[in-house]
């Protein structure tokens, strides 16, 4: 498997990179066009993953911190970027087929291309032809 070296040293980013990367090969999702949003998609989750532990350390998990400036309580400064790389990761789930509606779409998908050969006004036709 050949794993950008960008991740492959980190390992939340490596066993992130490789589950899912088996799982869309084992669904028959996963094309060369997936690998560099899947590289994204590992990325992003891990700088999220990142923000989310500073923003919980840095305010004992309220994710609130005291200003400097004013003494008051404000929302910890990253949580707007954390934000926005949440809003950035679920156009990647979806277009990974990860999230349950984009799966239900492609399972309807499958079982439209199942054909089997028969309709249900077979049993109209007769063998005596």
């Amino acid at each position: 498997m050949d794993i950008p070296n960008e991740i492959k040293n980190d390992s939340f980013c490596n066993k992130l990179y490789k589950k899912t990367k088996q799982d869309l090969e084992e669904a028959g999702l996963y094309t060369d066009l997936d690998k560099s949003l899947l590289f994204r998609f590992v990325i992003t989750s891990r700088d999220i993953k990142r923000m989310e532990r500073t923003i919980h350390d840095e305010s004992n998990g309220t994710g609130f911190v005291v200003s400097q400036k004013t003494g008051l309580s404000e929302i910890h400064p990253l949580t707007r970027p954390l934000n926005e790389k949440t809003r950035l990761l679920q156009p990647m789930i979806e277009s990974l087929g990860l999230s349950p509606k984009s799966r239900r779409l492609l399972v309807k998908k499958q079982d439209n291309n199942d054909d089997d050969n028969f309709s249900e006004f077979d049993f109209l036709k007769t063998n005596n032809n």
